[in-house]
């Protein structure tokens, strides 16, 4: 009796389960169909890392240990020096291969004010400097950022949505930041630069986007 009982609670819930589940992934496709035609008619927003508060921790332990001041002043120089010449490589990747949409740069420290609605005097220049000239010119932004996502765990560039929340499937959101050859190569030379070619990696984005645009979000809202 009790047997029966409990199946015939699973038949009963099932339909409830199957149209909650149903009525999600709509949801999450009507989001990703909107978001596609934002961003054809909006701009997609590089939020480089700064490495920021890592270069300030460096820096007060110079000013507090003179002995080791040189070294930690190398170390900083050759983190702003590498960090530049990736932003600038993923820009010029960009520039060459993507035309979805208009895009902006800006470092992560200033996604507060993006958030707050500041759409001025946030966004560099091709020499990572901030203008205070530059200003959004479109409604609507989805922003690139440096991270990683899924159980994996993986080096990515990830699309996140205007409150800087990550997108999800189906809308193109997740690309792999590594190359797997290289990464496995590190494990040798730890100072191997393990970064998949930035211009492979920006027509895998506008591929996608334009691919999802074509199938999905061709339509006025």
């Amino acid at each position: 009796m009790r047997y029966i009982l409990y199946l015939l609670c699973i038949q009963l819930c099932f339909p409830a389960i199957s149209y909650a589940q149903d009525v999600s992934k709509r949801e999450r496709e009507t989001k990703s169909v909107r978001a596609i035609t934002e961003l054809r008619k909006g701009t997609l927003i590089i939020r480089f890392p700064s490495y920021r508060k890592k270069i300030e921790a460096l820096e007060k332990a110079a000013s507090s240990n003179p002995a080791k001041a040189e070294i930690l002043q190398t170390n900083i120089a050759e983190i702003v020096q590498t960090r530049d010449r990736e932003h600038k490589e993923l820009m010029a990747a960009l520039e060459a291969h993507y035309t979805f949409s208009k895009v902006l740069y800006m470092y992560d420290y200033e996604s507060t004010k993006l958030l707050d609605g500041v759409r001025k005097g946030i966004f560099l220049t091709e020499d990572l400097s901030p203008d205070p000239s530059i200003a959004m010119a479109t409604e609507h932004f989805y922003v690139l950022s440096f991270g990683s996502a899924g159980e994996s765990g993986v080096d990515a560039y990830i699309i996140h949505g205007p409150d800087l929340k990550e997108m999800s499937r189906p809308f193109p959101y997740y690309f792999k930041k590594n190359n797997f050859w290289k990464v496995l190569f590190s494990v040798v030379d730890s100072k191997s630069d393990t970064r998949a070619n930035p211009e492979k990696v920006v027509k895998r984005i506008q591929s996608s986007f334009e691919e999802f645009y074509r199938k999905h979000g061709a339509l006025e809202w």
